[in-house]
């Protein structure tokens, strides 16, 4: 019969493994001396962008990881007590995270994955300096309307000349 210590700890791990199965990325945090309500202002934010934050012992982050069979360095687990995953947006999530780290002493990003692949915290600065998901998105669409926005202005030009050259034959002949 297994103790309940240990049916506990493998449904964290469970738990930990089913997050990771719907999202692509993680994020390590740490945290000390976090006052429990800016913890809990981080974790309705994180929501908001539909993420989460888990807040674990490192041994049972470091089964997960090795569950998942992904190999992280062992200072970056001693560091981190949370994973945050990001279901949507991470630039938005690690611009997040990086604010709270700064108004907040004692809390830190640490690290993350994407998929299998690590990411250090000076990659994820840079990925925090990013623009958003939507204003990507709106680069993208003026890049490619920007060519047919010339091509429509010089049409209309041209048509705007022809009309200007029939009122000034009909102004001739009249």
């Amino acid at each position: 019969m297994k103790r309940v210590g240990l049916i506990y700890r493998e449904k964290i791990i469970e738990l930990l493994l089913k997050e990771w199965d719907n999202t692509d990325t993680c994020l390590l945090v740490g945290f000390d001396k976090v006052k429990a309500f800016n913890l809990n202002q981080l974790r309705n934010e994180l929501r908001k962008e539909k993420s989460k934050m888990f807040v674990s012992k490192k041994s049972l982050i470091a089964r997960a990881f090795q569950d998942k069979g992904i190999s992280c360095d062992s200072n970056l687990l001693a560091e981190s007590k949370a994973i945050v995953f990001v279901s949507d947006d991470m630039v938005k999530i690690t611009k997040l995270l990086l604010d709270f780290s700064k108004e907040n002493e004692g809390f830190s990003l640490k690290g993350g994955f994407i998929k299998d692949k690590p990411l250090t915290f000076k990659q994820l600065e840079e990925i925090a300096d990013l623009p958003s998901k939507e204003v990507l998105i709106g680069m993208a669409v003026m890049a490619i309307a920007s060519p047919l926005t010339g091509f429509l202005g010089t049409m209309k030009n041209i048509i705007l000349k022809f009309i200007w050259l029939i009122e000034e034959l009909k102004k001739k002949k009249g």
